[in-house]
């Protein structure tokens, strides 16, 4: 579980260091939602492979159902609202 947690710190210094990088503003709200967005889909990560690991594979993927998609529906907000406010820039 060492390694999820280390995946997704990589991943959010990576799209944070992006950011800085390309000077993409980004709102207040929009670093809320894809701070939620990330710690649902950490949550839901650790409880997806610990259910496998416990032979548990149906309630793993009713885990991932129920709130993994929500997750990724949350990091998505954010992402649209930056990608659409670039686009009108250009």
């Amino acid at each position: 579980m060492f390694f999820v947690g280390l995946f997704f710190a990589a991943l959010v210094t990576t799209v944070v260091f992006l950011a800085i990088k390309f000077s993409i503003k980004v709102r207040w709200w929009e670093w809320v939602l894809f701070g939620i967005g990330i710690a649902l889909l950490i949550f839901t990560t650790q409880n997806f492979l610990g259910s496998l690991v416990e032979n548990e594979s149906t309630a793993a993927w009713m885990f991932w159902l129920v709130l993994g998609l929500p997750a990724l529906i949350i990091l998505a907000i954010p992402t649209v609202f930056v990608v659409l406010r670039g686009s009108k820039e250009t």
